[in-house]
């Protein structure tokens, strides 16, 4: 038997047909499939390894300062004269069931005279909120939900815009 005669499998072919075709015995094809097989399954995997690995991104640690901030800010304004007055005798409240956060404080931004309150430092959930100032009638906002991310409440702003008695 010539060495064109045997394929690199050890099977013999036949004289009449020529080099690359021939009756192939199953044990001979069961080894094709298998390859085949191996090759199918080892694309796919391949790419699904390579589309993941790009899609992960670094994920650095997250770094939470210690700084308080509060979940709601409340800019007080009168509702029909958008300039801020000067608002005095003015409290905020917010209220969650049995829990009560409340203020006196005022800020007053110094360029522009805008009076705001904070209320709820660092703390998630869903307050009534009320304000008051001398001369107008209570702003009222029920349901104002507070969230929060990994390391801080994220802020909610209010503008109570105040009507006068």
């Amino acid at each position: 038997m010539s060495s064109a005669n045997v394929l690199r499998t050890g099977i013999k072919r036949t004289s009449h047909l020529p080099a690359g075709t021939g009756p192939v015995t199953s044990n001979a094809m069961a080894e094709v499939m298998h390859s085949m097989n191996r090759k199918l399954v080892a694309v796919p995997l391949a790419i699904g390894v390579l589309v993941s690995a790009s899609c992960l991104k670094t994920v650095e640690p997250n770094v939470c300062t210690a700084v308080a901030y509060a979940g709601i800010y409340i800019t007080l304004q009168d509702r029909f004269d958008d300039s801020p007055p000067p608002f005095t005798g003015v409290w905020a409240r917010a209220v969650q069931g049995t829990y009560r956060d409340s203020t006196t404080e005022v800020f007053t931004n110094s360029e522009t005279g805008v009076q705001s309150v904070a209320l709820v430092y660092e703390r998630k959930g869903t307050y009534d909120v009320t304000v008051h100032a001398n001369g107008y009638e209570d702003f009222t906002q029920d349901a104002v939900f507070v969230s929060a991310d990994e390391c801080h409440v994220v802020p909610v702003q209010i503008n109570a815009r105040l009507v006068k008695q």
